[in-house]
Parts: C-alpha cells; sequence; structure tokens
C-alpha cells in the first residue's frame, strides 16, 4: 500500500501555498470556504502543496482538509491543482 509521511519542522513565516497544520487556508477566489448545513465554518484543519512530497500521485497542486465532528458535513477535501491562482 502507497502512503505519504510527514515530517514537521517550525520554519517561521510561510509562503503563499505552502504546506500547513491550522492557520487559515491559501484557497484560490474561485474556492469559497466551506460551511456546514447551519452557515458555520468548517474549521481548517491543513493543506498539502503536493509538490513538496516525493510522491507519485501528482507533483502540483494543493490538498485542503477541513474537519468538525461536531457538525454535518463534518470533513470537507479540496483539490486545487493550479496553485498560481492563490
Amino acid at each position: 500500500m502507497n502512503s505519504i509521511g510527514l515530517n514537521f519542522d517550525l520554519i517561521g513565516e510561510l509562503k503563499l501555498g505552502q504546506s500547513k497544520f491550522g492557520g487559515n487556508p491559501d484557497l484560490p477566489e474561485s474556492l469559497s470556504y466551506p460551511k456546514s448545513e447551519n452557515g458555520y465554518d468548517i474549521p481548517f484543519l491543513c493543506q498539502l502543496n503536493l509538490g513538496e512530497f516525493d510522491n507519485e500521485i501528482t507533483s502540483e497542486g494543493i490538498l485542503y482538509f477541513f474537519v468538525n465532528l461536531m457538525i454535518q458535513p463534518s470533513m470537507v477535501l479540496f483539490f486545487f491543482q493550479k496553485i498560481q491562482n492563490l
């Protein structure tokens, strides 16, 4: 089974589109922040810039994860391939 491993380092200020956990996502203008059925923002978990990983999936794009186990939908995943549009 293929998998992706993560190593964490504190590096100071992040560049637009870099992988990160927490904070605010670097969403493209065409992508709205996900909301629950009640209109509440679904908390941002992380964004993973696939260009930073040695993987066989793709060499570009960002995966965005939003998760809240208390509201529905509880998880939202976006993939945006063109990071130049952030």
